[in-house]
C-alpha cells in the first residue's frame, strides 16, 4: 500500500508539473501577444500610444507576476510531494526493517523451543 502511494503521490507531481507548465505557457503566451500588441500601438499616434502603452505595460507585468507566481507555486507544490514521497520511502524501509526484525526473532524463537523439546 505504501508503493501504491508513491505512485499516486508521484502521478500526482507530474500532474501538477505538466498543470503549471501549461499555466505558464499560457501565461507566456498571453505576455507574447501583448508585447506584439504593444509594438502595433507604438505605431499609433503618439497621444493614444502613450496611453495604450501604458495600459499594456501595466498588464504585461501583472501577467509577468501572475507567471512568476505560479511558477513558485508549481515549485512548492513538486516539494512537498517529493518530501511526500521520500517520507513514504522512509517508512517503506522502516516497515521492511521491521519485518525482518520480526522474522529474526520468530527464528530465534522456535529454534530455541525446537532446542528445548529436543
Amino acid at each position: 500500500t505504501l508503493r501504491s502511494e508513491i505512485a499516486r503521490l508521484e502521478t500526482e507531481l507530474a500532474s501538477v508539473h505538466s498543470s503549471k507548465e501549461a499555466d505558464e505557457t499560457t501565461l507566456r503566451s498571453e505576455i507574447a501577444r501583448l508585447e506584439t500588441e504593444l509594438a502595433s500601438v507604438r505605431s499609433a499616434a503618439e497621444a493614444s500610444k502613450e496611453t495604450d502603452e501604458t495600459t499594456l505595460r501595466s498588464e504585461v507585468a501583472r501577467l509577468e507576476t501572475e507567471l512568476a507566481s505560479v511558477h513558485s507555486s508549481k515549485e512548492a507544490d513538486e516539494t512537498t510531494l517529493r518530501s511526500e514521497v521520500a517520507r513514504l520511502e522512509t517508512e517503506l524501509a522502516s516497515v521492511h526493517s521491521s519485518k525482518e526484525t520480526d522474522e529474526t526473532t520468530l527464528r530465534s524463537e522456535v529454534a530455541r523451543l525446537e532446542t528445548e523439546l529436543a
